[in-house]
């Protein structure tokens, strides 16, 4: 539990010094569902969101999403009867924290900045009595990207924003490249 640590101080911080810089306008909290394309798969991925908006064209935007991953190998097994070969299916899971500069338009808005994903687990899929997976790791369990958003806001009311966005979020660490769409419903706490 202790490489939690460090996506979590990573927040904390992110979230105290964009307020520290400068007084707040704005500040919205939500939730956030996305897919992504990587490895020509669709993945889920959900979370909660906090942003600041500090001037008219400017703020910071952050949250801690939960992504999944699959993957999809081929494993040799050499038993005293021989040879064979069992598919490996797995999801990967990841918890991410963004930290994005947010620049506001009348026509779109674009967030950019790093994003940081620890690996927390796994989840064997299509189980077999003959083969379980006891252990799966990566290394390293921390990596980092880029995510590039464009989004439009939408009011539904005067305290509650939708936001669908379109995603592109390399990933250096792992070398994956992967683009997406996410909708976020975001509630004014001012």
């Amino acid at each position: 539990m202790k490489h939690w640590r460090i996506p979590l101080l990573l927040f904390i911080l992110f979230s105290t010094l964009s307020t520290a810089i400068c007084g707040q306008r704005q500040t919205l909290i939500g939730i956030d569902g996305m897919i992504e394309l990587a490895d020509r798969e669709l993945h889920p991925g959900i979370g909660v969101l906090i942003e600041r908006r500090l001037t008219k064209h400017s703020g910071f935007e952050s949250g801690l999403f939960f992504k999944n991953y699959n993957i999809d190998n081929t494993v040799t097994i050499v038993t005293g009867t021989g040879i064979s070969t069992i598919r490996l299916q797995a999801a990967e899971h990841y918890l991410s924290i963004p930290l994005l500069y947010k620049f506001y338009t009348r026509i779109v808005n674009v967030s950019a900045g790093p994003t940081f994903d620890y690996y927390v687990g796994f989840r064997q899929k299509h189980k077999s009595p003959s083969f379980t997976i006891n252990n799966y790791s990566i290394s390293p369990k921390l990596s980092w990207g880029a995510l590039l958003k464009v989004s439009k806001s939408f009011s539904v009311n005067k305290k509650l924003l939708l936001e669908p966005a379109l995603r592109l979020n390399p990933n250096f660490s792992y070398e994956r490249a992967v683009v997406g769409v996410e909708i976020a419903a975001k509630y004014k706490l001012d």
